[in-house]
């Protein structure tokens, strides 16, 4: 009966917009004539839904960009930016594209004012895929002069179907794409040999059209023993262009060098379905080999200090128990302590010791505790420097200290030591003790 009688109301108020009107255009004064155009015209606009989904073709490759565009309607206008609560969907994301298109359609013989949005949905799942309900809020105005209401709609669900390529199956995450290409820098260039601390960073960038750049592959981030990697850093750039879609997707990998022996990082490979050409193509970035010798072992003069430590000590005593005054033997005894245990030694073992406890607080008073008392021009391998930086991000960033391992620090700070053979002059005096001294 509804139905029927707004197509009466249309039928009536259409005969006077052109017939009646036209000839008598002073009849839009009175006040019957105008709540009745109003009438037909919210009418109209309520039998109008005011946002569709269109989906062009309902299927696409695993991987593959599938096209969605919303249409939102407006009787007269539309006022400020619409938003949209796009659901979840396992194993798939759905990602608004481009710019917003604003156009006008006759629906149920009355002009509307339509905003069409663009989705494109990327999928990993296989079989019937179905599209949840979308929440959707705009500002519209029923005629051009009436005042802005808020709409607030839901988009019905909707079924699309996610084609796997043929022998496919076991390759796992795959995209779909007629243009792809991967590539990688190293920073600093690999060498074919390194040595423990070492630090280098990968940086792999692939781009793919018709594609988002968070869909891309990611990188792998497993490495063999004597290597260690951080969470890589993620970088997403998408590029729309007079229709085409372009996807890059940059990612910088660290890795340091934790143990000696050969280390083999093997090789990336990347497959994705050309639905061109109808072929699985792929392409891989070569597998890269680091020789790691072992640390230098201290030297026969550093041992030898070590030997006869104790001895210079009973004999620094010996000859101070003859002094005759006992300020005299105080101060005498202070010199010595400072000469045979200097601060920069002390903090050394404290920094050891912390490492081993896995302390990153204690690890990193010690660490500023060695660079005042050693030499203030004093400046650390990059690899050090890493470990310091992994340290102090253990203790003020989101990561809690007890999760800190303070293994790498202990390795880099040796291997840093290993390298200095004299001590100038003034200097702070002898070299450090070993890693893991034996009492």
């Amino acid at each position: 009966m509804k139905r029927i009688f707004l197509q009466k109301l249309t039928k009536i108020t259409k005969d006077i917009r052109t017939t009646i009107l036209p000839l008598f255009p002073s009849l839009t004064s009175f006040p019957s004539v105008k709540i009745l155009l109003l009438l037909s015209t919210v009418s109209l606009q309520a039998e109008v839904a005011p946002a569709v989904i269109r989906i062009p073709q309902p299927s696409a490759w695993t991987g593959q960009r599938l096209p969605i565009f919303i249409d939102l309607r407006a009787g007269g206008s539309f006022q400020g930016a619409a938003s949209f609560e796009i659901p979840e969907i396992p194993g798939t994301v759905i990602l608004k594209i481009g710019g917003t298109i604003v156009s006008s359609e006759r629906l149920d013989g009355a002009s509307h004012a339509v905003q069409t949005h663009e989705f494109a949905l990327f999928s990993q799942t296989t079989g019937a895929l179905q599209i949840p309900p979308i929440k959707v809020r705009f500002g519209a105005r029923d005629t051009f002069t009436s005042p802005a209401r808020e709409v607030e709609t839901i988009v019905p669900a909707t079924p699309v179907e996610i084609k796997r390529p043929p022998e496919s199956d076991d390759l796992g995450f795959l995209i779909t794409t007629d243009s792809w290409e991967v590539s990688e820098t190293w920073n600093p260039s690999p060498p074919t040999t390194a040595k423990v601390g070492d630090v280098f960073k990968r940086t792999i960038i692939q781009r793919a059209g018709q594609m988002t750049g968070m869909a891309l592959i990611p990188a792998p981030t497993r490495v063999p023993e004597g290597i260690r990697t951080y969470p890589p850093k993620v970088e997403i750039f998408d590029k729309t262009e007079r229709g085409d879609f372009l996807g890059e997707r940059r990612e910088t990998l660290t890795y340091q060098i934790t143990g000696p022996g050969s280390i083999t990082l093997p090789e990336i490979r990347y497959v994705w379905w050309n639905p061109k050409t109808r072929q699985i193509q792929s392409q891989s970035l070569p597998s890269l080999t680091l020789v790691v010798p072992l640390p230098p072992a201290p030297s026969e003069e550093k041992r030898t200090v070590r030997r006869y430590g104790a001895a210079l000590v009973v004999m620094a005593l010996a000859i101070a128990a003859g002094l005759a005054r006992r300020q005299a033997l105080l101060r005498w005894l202070a010199d010595c302590k400072q000469t045979l245990n200097p601060p920069h030694l002390v903090a050394a073992r404290k920094l050891y010791r912390a490492c081993r406890n896995h302390d990153a607080k204690t690890a990193n008073s010690a660490w500023n505790q060695w660079r005042a008392a050693y030499q203030p021009g004093f400046q650390p391998s990059p690899a050090l420097q890493a470990a310091v930086v992994g340290m102090q991000r253990a203790i003020y960033g989101p990561t809690p200290p007890a999760a800190w391992n303070g293994e790498s620090l202990s390795i880099a700070f040796q291997a840093s030591l290993a390298e200095i053979v004299t001590i100038t002059e003034g200097g702070p005096g002898a070299a450090l003790p070993s890693l893991n001294p034996g009492n």
